[in-house]
């Protein structure tokens, strides 16, 4: 695959400097030909700066990326809180380099320099409910055979083959649950499919296409690594050859690519003003959740494939608390990373613990998702209502002496105008190719739909929005190249 952009990073992190494909030239080349640029990239989340950095790799400068937020990375987000006289890093969104270094962006860390990495074991104890204790090692390495990697997941998969309309995943799981005959075994069947389903996939199983759901590959074959220090500096090291380019707080409300104007007009508003930019080319890298809510509008309106594409894939979810306790309030193991407890609830959690990565910072985190979760962000005292059910779940674990966190902070991912959701997720009745179709070039090569949505292999990912943005301005330059050809 091309790596250009990690040249580009390289020269740019060896000199210290300017590269010289960013000299003196550029402002005049950023406005030159009339104030009209080759390409205009929407979002600066990883696809739209590996967009970026692949345009310039090729030699084109003469691009700008706009981003609705005040920051970049999109659902790439360090923030620091300060807690018992320290700041300290807690990632909102990704979290992990997925196949660790045999993961693209790992030749990122390798770059920027001074971005620490940790593998994670994922090592996992199980509670059961009424305050039971934890399962052995033994009953939950049975139970996860036994239950769910030839029980369940074999089940669907007959399904799979054997059903001609295409269905939610639940209706596999309710009949799936009705062969089994204990409670026991029904709850750890729960537990799985929760932790290893919609918590890792961010959608609800009642919206989860049976055919489709599970397409998704994996990337190498290494350990993953957890980035202590946080994914922002990752992505803003990266970012560096072209942060000049990049307008923040600039939200695109209007995409004109009609045939009959000569340059597509992208519209946007910052601080109340509306400006309009003239381009040849435009990478839309925004999420699946901001095209489901048609924030912004195209003219034309986008091919009715690509429109059905956006309404049948799915958006998760999925959300996260931190909370924080005194070190001497500190209740869990410190060897294992991820616990749970085989209890059904409307929302659920998994906790994890990054005590190893973090110098041991008393901390823990969960991921939680639920049909009422969407409702429930938009409520005073979400975070209050949120950390009250958390610690249900922790105090059935470890027990009803467990203290009250001192701070905790619950994300909004579901609410956030600038990303509507966690990430995408294969939703029930959707084509195969659905994000195949998505990623086609749209009007004679004027329009190009990027990001983590439109990856057949590695949706959900840093690395899938890292080379949907690289494979969508590969194209872009291919085109740009051939119209120079013609004129």
């Amino acid at each position: 695959s091309d790596r250009g952009d990690i040249q580009v990073l390289a020269d740019f992190y060896r000199n210290n400097d300017v590269p010289d494909s960013m000299d003196k030239n550029q402002t005049a080349s950023a406005t030159s030909r009339a104030g009209v640029y080759d390409v205009v990239i929407i979002g600066a989340g990883w696809a739209g700066i590996s967009a970026a950095m692949t345009l310039l790799s090729k030699g084109i400068t003469n691009f700008k990326i706009l981003e609705a937020s005040d920051y970049i990375g999109g659902r790439s987000r360090t923030v620091y809180e300060s807690f018992n006289g320290e700041e300290i890093p807690i990632d909102l969104g990704s979290m992990w380099l997925h196949g660790g270094v045999d993961n693209p962006l790992y030749d990122i860390v390798t770059q920027v320099g001074g971005i620490p990495t940790r593998e994670s074991t994922f090592s996992e104890r199980v509670y059961k409910k009424n305050n039971g204790g934890a399962l052995t090692n033994q009953q939950l390495t049975s139970h996860y055979y036994q239950l769910y990697e030839n029980g369940f997941m074999d089940y669907q998969a007959r399904r799979q083959e054997s059903t001609n309309n295409d269905e939610a995943l639940q209706i596999s799981k309710n009949k799936y649950l009705n062969t089994l005959s204990s409670t026991e075994k029904k709850d750890m069947t729960k537990y799985f499919t929760t932790a290893y389903i919609e918590l890792e996939y961010s959608g609800l199983l009642t919206e989860m296409s049976l055919w489709w759901w599970d397409m998704d590959e994996y990337i190498g074959s290494a350990d993953d690594l957890f980035l202590p220090e946080g994914y922002s500096p990752l992505i803003e090291g990266y970012a560096a050859p072209v942060l000049n380019k990049i307008e923040t707080g600039a939200e695109v409300t209007k995409v004109n690519y009609k045939p009959s104007n000569q340059n597509v007009k992208v519209i946007y508003t910052k601080d109340g003003s509306r400006s309009v930019l003239n381009t040849k080319k435009v990478i839309v890298t925004v999420s699946l959740g901001v095209l489901k809510a048609d924030t912004i509008q195209f003219l034309p309106k986008l091919p009715k494939n690509r429109r059905n594409s956006i309404a049948k894939l799915g958006m998760g979810g999925m959300n996260k608390i931190f909370l924080f306790w005194n070190p001497n309030d500190v209740f869990w193991p410190s060897n294992i990373e991820i616990f749970g407890d085989a209890v059904n609830r409307d929302i659920k959690f998994q906790f994890f613990n990054p005590s190893a990565y973090n110098g041991g910072k008393p901390m823990l985190f969960a991921f939680f998702s639920g049909s009422d979760v969407k409702s429930m962000e938009t409520q005073n005292g979400y975070e209050e209502e949120i950390t009250s059910l958390a610690m249900v779940v922790l105090r059935n674990m470890f027990g009803n002496g467990v203290k009250d966190p001192e701070k905790t902070v619950v994300t909004k991912w579901i609410t956030d105008p600038y990303t509507m959701g966690a990430y995408s997720f294969n939703g029930v009745g959707m084509a195969k190719k659905a994000r195949k179709i998505l990623k086609r070039p749209i009007k004679n090569n004027r329009l190009y739909i990027s990001g983590e949505a439109t990856n057949y292999k590695y949706f959900q990912t840093t690395h899938g929005a890292y080379l949907a943005g690289k494979a969508a301005a590969t194209k872009a330059a291919a085109s740009l190249s051939r119209r120079r050809d013609d004129e």
